[in-house]
């Protein structure tokens, strides 16, 4: 129960995900279900992809996005794969136009501010991830980049704190609470940053390529909206 409850708090599409049956990444499972198309994700669940493959049950690997563009691809590829060209279409271009007009109303405001995104366990987000995209989107500067992480990373508190960014991007607080891995969230030491806003975004807008990207404009637009 208790993953359930996490998977429906993390993902995205959790909520039209119920009655589709779930499997646990392994061969026999997916086998059972006879599916026309099967997919998974660059490195998960390598070893049962790789079986299928050689059963005669081709799998379609689906890189992480770092990009709107990668994301705009990963769309037109699933979508081609799924005989839904035309849908997927207007997906990207709902995506790209709810993009773009949430950038030119949030891009001079946030013109060379600094920001990073701060996650369990200390990890930030560098060069070559959707969040780095997102930020350089709206013409600030990531400090995990700066500071070299390339992907997924442990940022330093101590670096964290010297480069005192204009605005630190966190999940849910209210999750992160009940959770033991985000105890740095709560660290004494960023009370120092009274200059630094604390902006929630939810992780499952970054997990994968999709339309919910465009809702992390939006959300960051609301709570920039709060603020005055």
């Amino acid at each position: 129960a208790g993953e359930r409850a996490d998977a429906r708090r993390s993902g995205w599409l959790a909520a039209a995900a119920v009655g589709i049956p779930a499997n646990h990444g392994q061969a026999e499972e997916v086998l059972a279900l006879q599916s026309d198309l099967i997919l998974t994700s660059q490195f998960s669940a390598t070893m049962t992809a790789n079986l299928l493959d050689r059963l005669g049950h081709p799998v379609q690997r689906l890189d992480f996005a770092t990009s709107v563009a990668d994301s705009a691809a990963q769309i037109r590829r699933v979508a081609a794969l799924t005989g839904t060209a035309d849908a997927g279409e207007k997906l990207i271009l709902e995506l790209e136009t709810a993009i773009t007009t949430q950038k030119q109303l949030l891009a001079p405001g946030l013109q060379d501010k600094a920001a990073v995104f701060f996650a369990s366990n200390g990890f930030a987000y560098g060069s070559a991830t959707l969040q780095d995209s997102f930020i350089a989107s709206l013409g600030m500067r990531n400090i995990a980049a700066d500071a070299g992480l390339n992907g997924p990373a442990q940022l330093p508190l101590e670096l964290l704190i010297q480069a005192a960014p204009d605005y630190i991007f966190t999940d849910t607080r209210k999750l992160l609470d009940q959770q033991l891995a985000h105890p740095l969230l709560q660290h004494k030491a960023l009370a120092a940053l009274t200059g630094t806003r604390f902006i929630e975004l939810p992780d499952a807008l970054f997990q994968c390529a999709g339309p919910q990207l465009a809702d992390a404009y939006l959300q960051l637009a609301a709570q920039l909206t709060d603020e005055h």
